[in-house]
């Protein structure tokens, strides 16, 4: 089980989601219902984190993580339209990434995005990710959870 559970920056607040969460997560992140009821209840080791806005008290971004192999974690995120010229969702992605490697090591930390978004392409190198194809967009591979390493994969 991925056990990330509250976590918190000078501006942000990290938070899983649940069902309860729907109606805010639609109209803040045009995201359809079907598509949330799969993101928190698809197969496999996964959990949806809301990235809240200390400041205005909203929902910022949401960034899901799963477990695809024993040692490979894979990172989701979609920002609101409009949010993504902060550094907000940088801020909790550096986070969420020390506490993912803290708490559950892995050898490859993988990040999807859908579509193209040349934002979100910034936010992920500047976090040390590189781009890899179009199956898996970005990479981060981990020598250990206190030493990284950026590898191309």
């Amino acid at each position: 089980m991925i056990r990330i559970f509250q976590l918190s920056t000078l501006r942000c607040r990290i938070a899983p989601l649940g069902m309860s969460d729907a109606p805010d997560i639609a109209e803040r992140l045009d995201i359809p219902a079907e598509e949330i009821g799969a993101m928190l209840f698809g197969a496999g080791e996964r959990r949806l984190l809301g990235i809240y806005d200390c400041e205005a008290g909203r929902l910022h971004a949401l960034l899901l993580i799963a477990r695809t192999a024993s040692s490979v974690l894979a990172l989701g995120l979609h920002v609101a339209a409009g949010a993504r010229s902060t550094a907000l969702a940088a801020e909790a992605l550096a986070e969420v990434m020390r506490a993912l490697a803290a708490a559950h090591p892995f050898d490859r930390l993988e990040a999807h995005c859908l579509g193209e978004d040349p934002a979100l392409d910034r936010l992920l190198a500047a976090q040390g990710f590189e781009r890899h194809g179009s199956a898996t967009p970005f990479a981060l591979r981990h020598t250990s959870p206190a030493a990284a390493r950026i590898d191309v994969c």
